[in-house]
């Protein structure tokens, strides 16, 4: 697993992407969530991009914003870069892109401490309570502590 040094505001989460049977296996990883105006930025490069530029885009966006993962190749790990996450199975590639832009919530891992998956669970609930973004919630969350 690759993992940054230093982080200059402190704030990372974990992430995690359940294995859907037939389709991808599991991915557990760390990130940087988007703020919110890199999310309204990634929204504007939608609307004037082609979509396989927005692809770029998006892997690019992405992959600043993973600090680790668990993603290995015939027992290697994977660098985490753009060219990397555009080389994912595409459901995986477009949940991961979602989670880390704050638009989707993270799966609940199964290895996660019984307190940080309550936690999950409550944040993607005030969210669809609110009909606002996971990210809002989850930050708005913790600024108050």
């Amino acid at each position: 697993m690759i993992r940054a040094n230093y982080f200059h505001d402190g704030y990372s989460q974990d992430g995690y992407v359940a294995a859907v049977p037939l389709v991808h296996g599991a991915l557990r990883f760390t990130y940087r969530p988007a703020m919110v105006e890199e999310r309204s930025q990634l929204t504007d490069a939608a609307r004037r991009l082609k979509s396989h530029l927005y692809d770029r885009h998006a892997a690019t966006f992405t992959a600043q914003k993973i600090v680790a993962w668990d993603l290995t190749d015939r027992g290697r790990d994977v660098p985490i870069s753009a060219e990397a996450l555009l080389r994912l199975q595409p459901d995986l590639f477009v949940k991961l892109h979602r989670i880390v832009a704050g638009w989707l919530a993270s799966d609940v891992d199964p290895a996660w401490p019984s307190e940080t998956r309550d936690a999950a669970v409550e944040v993607e609930l005030a969210a669809a309570l609110e009909g606002r973004p996971v990210g809002e919630v989850q930050r708005e969350r913790d600024e108050k502590n």
